[in-house]
């Protein structure tokens, strides 16, 4: 009972964390060492206690850069679509008036077309 004690209390050498840390670098198998250090039954209570802190951190960091992520594209999905009702009236107001240039013209036109039928008269 006492040389377990010992073992948990046991200081970790830096060569140990170094390791430790590398291996947790590694993306699905940094995964599965933390879930198994932070559940599983390791002999050192700072493997343990470390592992269950990434772990709680990193759940943390994902929920709110989801978060982050969701704000930015609801903003974004709102300003394309304000974007486009702002174009749309603008090419409403191009087809009016390319409307009404087209209605002169027509009178124009039919000014000439009296005008050749008053001559060839």
């Amino acid at each position: 009972m006492a040389e377990e004690k010992q073992n948990q209390n046991e200081v970790v050498s830096l060569g140990g964390w170094l390791i430790f840390l590398f291996i947790l670098s590694i993306p699905i198998v940094g995964l599965i060492v933390l879930i198994v250090y932070a559940i599983g039954n390791n002999k050192n209570r700072n493997m343990v206690n470390l592992s269950r802190a990434v772990l709680i951190y990193s759940v943390i960091s994902c929920i709110l850069i989801s978060w982050v992520f969701m704000t930015f594209a609801a903003i974004l999905a709102q300003a394309f679509s304000n974007l486009g009702d702002e174009q749309m009236d603008t090419l409403k107001e191009q087809l009016i008036e390319m409307q009404k240039d087209l209605d002169k013209n027509d009178i124009k036109i039919e000014k000439l077309n009296k005008d050749l039928n008053i001559q060839l008269k």
